[in-house]
């Protein structure tokens, strides 16, 4: 992920983002397993340190001292940011590493694999062309019962200049490709879809236990991504096609109402975005 100069990394502690309360509850519940003395969680694109900022009002002192936390993001700022919170936890251990996101399987330590990996906010600011790899690397990194959990947004408060959004049925198809490539045909993450006052956005949660794959799938990688990045670019070509056909139409007809004045703007913002990303490398 090349950072977008839009995007920001928001941070809040007065204020629990409902995509970090669903992943607070879901932390919740494998914290609660009594027959489990540590948690690894890595929490890519962790920014300002927004959702651990929650921790100590909904996780239990003694849940937060089973979390191993791993914070990723590709800002140093952020990094320090979310540190200082993390210090104040004292959870079982905390780290923080630096580097694009679409490295993060690279830059981490071979040996770590994680209960709880997640993703919020990010997938929008993400090259399109890198998102299947880091899917894979994602679920390669999980621990056999480990537990993804991805939050995006298809409809922004405020458009993003670069901000690719990915709409559920488009999400879900992608999800699907990589399940297949895996050998998960049968395997259907749920998409939610939610909508909220200033935005909509869409969930998922993969668990590696309900993938049926071996411990090592190393080797799928290459064939995996590949076909996931195929169905990743044929998405992204029939999305340009759409948008400049309504932009055409708007050319040629004009904005009638405020709507259509509005969903101008997105279409400008949306057409630039999918140039863009359909340039990248």
């Amino acid at each position: 992920m090349n950072s977008i100069a839009d995007s920001d990394a928001y941070f809040n502690p007065e204020r629990m983002l409902v995509q970090h309360q669903a992943a607070l509850t879901l932390l919740q519940g494998m914290l609660a397993d009594p027959n489990s003395s540590t948690l690894d969680w890595l929490d890519l694109a962790c920014g300002r340190g927004q959702v651990i900022s929650h921790l100590k009002d909904n996780i239990s002192d003694n849940h937060r001292k089973k979390i191993r936390y791993c914070g990723y993001d590709i800002d140093n700022n952020h990094s320090r940011n979310a540190a200082q919170v993390a210090e104040s936890l004292e959870l079982g251990d905390a780290r923080f590493d630096i580097g694009e996101i679409s490295r993060f399987s690279d830059v981490l330590p071979n040996e770590l694999s994680f209960d709880f990996i997640t993703l919020t906010n990010t997938v929008h600011e993400i090259i399109p062309v890198r998102l299947s790899g880091i899917l894979f690397d994602c679920i390669n990194r999980l621990s056999p019962n480990g537990s993804l959990f991805i939050y995006d947004m298809d409809k922004l408060p405020s458009p993003e200049l670069g901000a690719v959004l990915w709409s559920t049925v488009e999400i879900k198809s992608v999800i699907a490709t990589l399940c297949a490539q895996l050998g998960a045909s049968e395997y259907e993450p749920a998409i939610g879809q939610w909508q909220h006052s200033s935005c909509n956005g869409w969930n998922v949660q993969i668990k590696r236990s309900h993938l049926s794959i071996p411990e090592e799938i190393a080797d799928k990688r290459e064939a995996a991504v590949m076909a996931t990045a195929e169905r990743i670019q044929a998405l992204l070509t029939s999305k340009l096609q759409q948008t400049r056909g309504a932009l055409e139409s708007l050319t040629k007809f004009g904005a009638g109402t405020g709507n259509e004045a509005s969903d101008k703007e997105s279409y400008l913002y949306s057409y630039w975005a999918l140039t863009r990303a359909q340039e990248a490398k």
